[in-house]
């Protein structure tokens, strides 16, 4: 008989790191501080059911999930980190004030025609 084994920690980080995105984009900035810490436990999590579902050792499913995604957590938000740090930002373009200018006067001369002449040319 073989013996089944637990799913790589690698693919349940890289799984975990997967539902992270999706959640992310669809959570208010309000909450940017907490999504480290929603990675770190989603991560944590998927590896204990993957040790149970699979009758591995689930406390030290956690254990290694533990380190492995503190790991990846601090992999990506110092590469991020980095990246803003070395990253040009972007220049924004300054707006002109908007001055009304008021003509008092033509600076054309008008052109008058006499009704008599236009009569009679």
């Amino acid at each position: 008989m073989t013996e089944i084994t637990m799913i790589p920690i690698e693919y349940i980080i890289l799984f975990a790191m997967a539902i992270v995105e999706v959640i992310r984009k669809r959570m208010p900035d309000a909450y940017s501080d907490l999504k480290p810490f929603i990675a770190f436990v989603i991560a944590i999590t998927c590896n204990v059911a993957n040790a149970a579902l699979f009758g591995g050792n689930m406390l030290g499913a956690g254990k290694e999930a533990f380190i492995a995604a503190g790991v990846a957590l601090a992999m990506f938000g110092g590469g991020s980190a980095v990246g803003k740090l070395l990253a040009p930002k972007p220049a924004t373009p300054v707006a002109e004030p908007v001055v009304q200018k008021t003509v008092s006067h033509s600076a054309t001369p008008e052109v008058t025609v006499d009704a008599e002449r236009s009569q009679a040319g």
